[in-house]
């Protein structure tokens, strides 16, 4: 009886390959060896991504420039805004009608009770409802403080198209302020982030340069480059 014989192959496993293995197999004398011989004799990498990082730098500076310009100017124009906003409620205190007031402090003075006079005062802005709040008093002559004997009515008035025209311009512009703090924050988180952007700008110049090497063998190293692994963690 005839003895079958099975053949086996050994796998052997091959270790994975790093970047630094691949470029010292390049032959100086090949196309890609030449090309990368010119490189490294033309310009130093670092100081190309030093270059491009400093003009995004500098680019960001200009930015924030800007956008603080712009917020100083708005918050300028918000306190001019609100200063003539504010200014309105008082001014219209001449509008309110004290004759019923007045008529009465006269009785109150004439029977007896004392020296009475009518007041009105400015009390509130009120934007949700758009009125001006005011008080009308009947107090005794001279009475500054607290004064129990003191008899008011509120009276209310609508605001004016000035006011109305205002208070939407006032809300415009905090609108806008909120957007150049934003502006203000997104560049921040730029200048933050300035170490990546060179890092990105590196590998970029790395990458377009091996693709313009001839005969693809730039690009062919690009794709073994890829399967390099990173270490195994324990």
């Amino acid at each position: 009886m005839a003895t079958k014989t099975t053949k086996t192959t050994a796998v052997v496993a091959r270790p994975t390959r790093t970047a630094a293995d691949l470029l010292q197999h390049v032959d100086p004398n090949s196309t890609l060896g030449q090309s990368l011989f010119n490189i490294a004799a033309t310009f130093d990498k670092a100081d190309v991504v030093a270059v491009m990082t400093t003009r995004r730098e500098e680019d960001l500076h200009v930015q924030k420039l800007d956008a603080q310009h712009r917020l100083d100017q708005l918050t300028s124009k918000g306190r001019d805004l609100k200063a003539a906003y504010d200014a309105i409620g008082p001014s219209l205190i001449g509008q309110i009608d004290l004759t019923s007031a007045k008529a009465a402090a006269v009785a109150l003075t004439a029977a007896g009770f004392g020296q009475f006079e009518a007041r009105s005062s400015f009390e509130s802005t009120d934007d949700k409802t758009q009125t001006y709040r005011f008080s009308v008093s009947i107090a005794a002559v001279g009475q500054t403080g607290y004064d129990s004997e003191k008899h008011d009515r509120h009276v209310t008035i609508p605001f004016t198209s000035e006011a109305a025209s205002l208070l939407k311009q006032m809300r415009d512009n905090n609108n806008d302020v909120q957007e150049v703090q934003m502006e203000l924050v997104r560049n921040k988180q730029e200048v933050a982030n300035l170490p990546a952007y060179a890092r990105r700008v590196h590998a970029r110049m790395v990458e377009d340069t091996l693709k313009s090497i001839g005969s693809g063998q730039g690009e062919a190293m690009l794709q073994s480059l890829g399967g390099v692994k990173a270490l195994p963690i324990g």
